[in-house]
């Protein structure tokens, strides 16, 4: 029922055989790397076919069993309902869109009240010259609702306009994987189901490290849970994986706390965030990083017999930032 969409240009990069090498290899040692890390993961209805236990499982057994997995960025579709059966024009697509556009307008119209309420920056956020993150809210991802935009499990920012501009629902109710994810609606044709999973490597160690860090339970999946986007201001694709040209335009947003610029003059960046809040990621998740860091280059590095920036990868841990300090292929 899954539909891969592969992120990326591999022209150029390697031959297929030296690219599917490199994956199994990288697979495996990421494997490696999670186990070396001492990161204890539970199995969640279909989760994950590759798991560990206090990291006591083998390393071959982590990531072999995954045959979706890329190196690069990639997402997988629930199904083609997106393109067959989902409209924007559809009057329930309308009234999801219009409740996550009240729900913004009222509850989080700032970064400022998104701090407040209790989200946290993902690690897009911290990628060198991201226009726009994930936000995420613990509480939300881990409680007993799916599709609610009053508690959505994800803000979408935009940063040069400091703007909440969508949210992502996470399937998640009470912390436990919900697969199949809910319809937004029926028709004569079938199920709405525009959501999508990421497969690549980039999201599945984010979304593990995430876990390390907010969680009781951890897992190496071979996807994440299944995600949704909706967007505010778009008029087309307001499901769509990436964000919209259209983020609502000038002026800027006012940033909800003292941020000490101006927001109409600065994008929003890590330095601007509250200390508090860098404060509370640096605790969170400073000691994944410190665990996974040096094993981590070492799995990439012996996966692709390539110690510098050639092969072009953009990849979210290779950046280094207040969280991720030291960590490079």
């Amino acid at each position: 029922m899954h539909e891969r969409t592969r992120r990326g240009d591999d022209a150029g990069r390697r031959s297929n055989g030296d690219h599917d090498a490199s994956r199994r290899r990288l697979l495996r040692a990421a494997g490696s790397a999670v186990a070396a890390a001492g990161v204890g993961s539970t199995t969640a209805a279909g989760a994950t076919s590759g798991s560990t236990t206090t990291g006591s499982s083998p390393a071959r057994d982590l990531g072999t069993d995954c045959p979706d997995a890329t190196i690069e960025p990639s997402v997988t579709h629930y199904d083609h309902s997106i393109e067959d059966v989902c409209e924007d024009g559809h009057y329930e697509t309308r009234e999801i869109q219009y409740r996550v556009r009240s729900s913004l307008e009222s509850q989080f119209p700032t970064v400022g009240s998104l701090v407040d309420d209790g989200f946290v920056p993902y690690f897009d956020f911290f990628v060198e010259e991201a226009t726009w993150s994930h936000w995420l809210h613990p509480e939300y991802i881990g409680d007993d609702g799916v599709l609610d935009p009053a508690r959505p499990e994800s803000v979408l920012v935009d940063h040069e306009y400091w703007r909440p501009m969508g949210v992502m629902f996470v399937a998640t109710p009470n912390g436990d994987r919900l697969d199949p994810p809910p319809s937004t609606y029926e028709t004569s044709d079938g199920a709405c189901t525009p959501w999508h999973a990421h497969v690549g490597l980039p999201g599945r160690y984010a979304w593990t490290k995430y876990r390390a860090a907010f969680a009781t339970d951890v897992e190496w999946p071979c996807r994440t849970p299944w995600m949704m986007h909706v967007w505010n201001y778009a008029d087309e694709d307001v499901y769509a994986h990436g964000a919209p040209a259209d983020r609502g335009g000038a002026p800027a947003e006012p940033a909800g706390f003292d941020a000490g610029v101006d927001t109409s003059e600065e994008p929003l960046a890590p330095e601007h965030i509250p200390d508090a809040l860098r404060e509370r990621c640096e605790e969170r998740w400073g000691d994944v990083a410190t665990r996974w860091g040096d094993a981590w280059a070492d799995a990439w590095d012996d996966a692709t017999d390539d110690e510098d920036d050639g092969d072009g990868w953009n990849l979210p841990w290779n950046v280094g930032g207040p969280l991720d300090a030291g960590q490079s292929k």
